[in-house]
């Protein structure tokens, strides 16, 4: 992360900045002013975090929001403009662009909460609002570092089940290739070896089953494989909640309403001065 403007500062104050550009995005939904938001949001980014830290983020989020707009107006019966029907739902074209609205919405505040992460950090927030509002102050700091610690766990856990052979999918390099490729690559007759027995595979396969099959069949292997990673991660972290609540509670929060912090940090004329 680069050292911005607001390390000079008292923490309220880049509070005060990511609350009013979260406030803005939410409470003027029009499009156009979105569109400004999401650019000003990526723009900042890039500078903050990096490109390919942005790009990483828009790998999921976009795919995401791509759902969202799809899904939503067959949910919503709402508007004048009739596109098609499903049985007795109709769907129209308002449907379609109220949900590419709020998919934009949502996209703006992921954007807007990434860099305020980088910015502030838990430290920062519980020093600012520790003492006032202990309690929110620890549940934004614990919402801005969710998302990220998500993405890492859920990397940590699709390359442990790619390294454990236990764990592989039996049928995927019928499909996809040995995912342990690289070490059978590493001396030239190996990898001969290798790429003929994957070529008598993948015809043989493709023989029995048709041309079209095995293009399915790797399909429904990559739903399961990211079907497993969500399941896992969504089991680590509902434990990790009930291991983070029992810290809390031997640790002695809550046993005392004033509570202090490891960083003092003081109101000063100085800060006064930017707002």
């Amino acid at each position: 992360m680069k050292p911005t403007a607001f390390d000079n500062f008292h923490p309220a104050l880049a509070l005060v900045y990511f609350a009013v550009a979260l406030v803005l995005a939410m409470a003027a939904p029009h499009p156009i002013l979105l569109a400004l938001s999401f650019a000003v949001a990526t723009l900042y980014g890039v500078w903050l975090r990096g490109g390919r830290a942005v790009a990483r983020s828009l790998t999921w989020q976009l795919p995401l929001l791509a759902v969202i707009v799809a899904v939503n107006p067959l949910f919503s019966s709402t508007g004048t403009t009739e596109l098609f029907r499903i049985g007795t739902q109709a769907v129209y074209a308002e449907g379609y662009a109220n949900a590419a609205t709020m998919a934009l919405l949502l996209l703006c505040m992921m954007q807007w909460f990434a860099n305020a992460d980088a910015v502030l950090g838990s430290d920062k927030v519980m020093g600012a609002l520790g003492g006032i509002l202990p309690t929110i102050s620890l549940m934004i700091s614990m919402i801005m570092r969710l998302i990220p610690q998500f993405v890492r766990r859920g990397h940590a856990i699709s390359n442990a089940l790619n390294a454990c052979t236990a764990a592989r999918n039996p049928n995927t390099t019928m499909v996809s290739g040995d995912v342990f490729a690289e070490e059978a690559e590493s001396a030239p007759a190996a990898k001969e070896a290798h790429e003929a027995k994957r070529a008598r595979r993948q015809k043989r396969h493709a023989e029995q089953n048709g041309a079209n099959k095995p293009a399915r069949r790797f399909s429904a292997i990559r739903f399961a494989d990211h079907l497993r990673t969500v399941t896992t991660l969504m089991g680590w972290s509902m434990e990790n909640s009930l291991e983070t609540a029992d810290s809390m509670h031997c640790r002695g929060w809550g046993a005392n309403r004033k509570r202090t912090t490891f960083r003092r940090n003081r109101f000063r004329t100085y800060d006064a001065s930017p707002s």
